[in-house]
């Protein structure tokens, strides 16, 4: 699964494909820390590393937060700013495949 645009997230990969986007966006936000002029790439691959990070630790804590009560930030974050981001767009879609399939799932 090295490339996004092919990976297809289910219930049954599901804490596979979180673990590896986790880490290429968190590789990919250190990389752009470097450099100030990177801001807007900066604050995206942030609040997706930020959701990301939330759904692991859901994925493998013993109690987790009922359907209704699952963040979809990052999905939120794409509605307000389409516009303005600058990420990898096969990346960007895999993160909104990622909570929408944690969103509706029961038990992992």
């Amino acid at each position: 699964m090295t490339d996004m645009g092919k990976s297809r997230v289910t219930r049954e990969n599901l804490p596979q494909v979180v673990e590896f986007t986790l880490r290429l966006c968190e590789s990919q936000l250190q990389d752009a820390q470097r450099d100030p002029g990177n801001y807007a790439l900066t604050r995206d691959l942030q609040i997706a590393v930020d959701a990301l990070q939330l759904i692991n630790s859901e994925i493998h804590a013993k109690t987790r937060r009922s359907k209704d009560q699952r963040s979809c930030a990052f999905t939120r974050y794409v509605i307000d700013e389409e516009d303005r981001i600058v990420m990898d767009p096969a990346l960007k879609e895999t993160i909104v495949a990622i909570e929408e399939v944690y969103r509706r799932t029961d038990v992992i």
